[in-house]
């Protein structure tokens, strides 16, 4: 198994198109988020990342910086790779890569996946919300308590 992750910015169209076919793929027609809030427009100011697995897109996300803080979000991994390991490899190669920079670092995820983001290091709900009709939750990564 050939496993490869990629960061990449919005220039990159192969990829950035890959990645909205993804994200469409996951957020809009499995979870039921709405496609106007899902492809916001921050794309632009965003870093992008997939997963591929023998060179097939599994995963997305992307981070941006906001207010001298790192926010990951649009984290997902499709549905017959997940449970298999994929997404805290995944996670903690963005939280890697965003750890030297010493800022805060976010994730608005599900409130179902919390045992997961514990075990990735995202310990602290800062809060709960609701966006496009679904409830998220704001994460803080823990820099002293991540796990694995």
């Amino acid at each position: 198994m050939d496993i490869k992750l990629e960061g990449f910015v919005e220039s990159n169209a192969n990829y950035m198109r890959t990645a909205l076919n993804l994200r469409y793929e996951i957020f809009t027609e499995e979870f039921g988020i709405d496609k106007y809030y899902e492809f916001d427009g921050l794309d632009t100011d965003a870093t992008h990342y997939l997963i591929f697995v023998d060179m097939l897109p599994i995963g997305v996300a992307r981070w941006r910086k906001v207010n001298n803080e790192l926010f990951i979000d649009r984290f997902g991994i499709h549905k017959h790779y997940r449970n298999r390991g994929f997404a805290f490899l995944f996670l903690k190669y963005i939280v890697a890569e965003l750890i030297p920079s010493k800022l805060p670092i976010y994730l608005l995820g599900f409130p179902t996946n919390k045992n997961f983001h514990d075990f990735v290091g995202f310990t602290e709900i800062v809060e709960e919300m609701e966006q496009g009709g679904i409830t998220f939750i704001k994460l803080k990564y823990n820099y002293k308590e991540s796990y694995g």
